[in-house]
């Protein structure tokens, strides 16, 4: 008798639900049925897997050792079933950072996918690689740190930083700004959590320049909203909005830019409509040769 997909799927459930009674209660099988699946595996397997306790099932180490191979298989598994659903899916799962390429890939792909549908969530830096990494996306945009042996990444444009200041601050009749003039200026910033924070900190590193931050703000409006009240400068990445009211835009005088990058997982563990997308959007979005703004 040879080991089937459902002792290994039954022994998992036992050993990870922690007892037969929670086990078969999950798997939707009695638990006589699943006691004698396990006997059968431990016959096969020639020792015994797991003993009873008070507490539930203790593993014993050739249990571990089938336990630490059935979740490697259960969770090969669950990428197939993934894939597999995929396949009649035409709702395109797009996780960003606020970017204005993400409308011209919605457009792009409408043009050569008419029936396409699209899920769109805003989300930050973290959490598009996390949905990547976890198959809750398709496709995404986001600046990524290096390169990823999990992710297919192309760049597809740079955006400059600007400084945002009141139009009561002395820096309001200037156009632009050397980076060095925010030494000692107090700045409104997105938390180092974000990665055009890491990015920013990285050039003001790089020329040797020390602002105060007076505040960390993850919302783009609120950055704004602080220093129109001139509580100090705010730093942005380029999204797309020109002008703010009651705000004077200033660009820097260095060239201090963050990478946008168009992601997915990498080829063969995309589904059809995800390597679609992805094609699309590598072959109409980038633009890494200048600055886009």
């Amino acid at each position: 008798m040879s080991i089937t997909f459902t002792h290994l799927k039954y022994f998992h459930a036992v050993a990870r639900y922690g007892g037969f009674s929670s086990a078969a209660a999950k798997i939707n099988i009695s638990q006589p049925a699943l006691t004698r699946h396990i006997q059968g595996l431990e016959d096969i397997c020639g020792v015994a897997l797991l003993t009873r306790g008070r507490q539930g099932v203790v593993l014993t180490p050739e249990g571990e050792a089938l336990l630490a191979a059935t979740d490697r298989l259960i969770d090969a598994f669950a990428d197939v079933e993934d894939v597999a659903a995929s396949f009649s899916r035409r709702t395109l799962r797009i996780r960003s950072v606020t970017t204005p390429k993400l409308g011209e890939l919605m457009r792009r792909c409408k043009e050569r996918i008419p029936s396409i549908d699209f899920d769109v969530t805003i989300s930050t830096y973290d959490q598009v690689l996390a949905a990547l990494r976890s198959r809750e996306c398709d496709v995404g945009f986001l600046t990524m740190p290096g390169e990823d042996n999990e992710i297919d990444a192309v760049e597809v444009g740079r955006y400059p930083f600007f400084a945002y200041a009141s139009l009561d601050h002395e820096f309001a009749m200037a156009d632009r700004i050397s980076v060095s003039a925010l030494s000692g200026q107090k700045i409104i910033i997105s938390p180092r959590s974000r990665r055009s924070r890491q990015v920013f900190d990285g050039y003001l590193q790089q020329f040797d320049v020390q602002p105060e931050t007076i505040q960390e703000v993850s919302s783009v409006e609120t950055i704004w909203h602080l220093a129109h009240e001139n509580i100090g400068i705010g730093i942005l990445p380029y999204n797309g909005q020109v002008h703010v009211d009651g705000l004077k835009r200033l660009a820097f005088a260095e060239t201090l830019t963050i990478p946008l990058h168009f992601v997915s997982r990498k080829k063969g563990e995309r589904s059809r409509l995800a390597s679609l997308a992805f094609a699309i959007g590598a072959d109409v979005l980038p633009q890494p040769e200048k600055a886009v703004f």
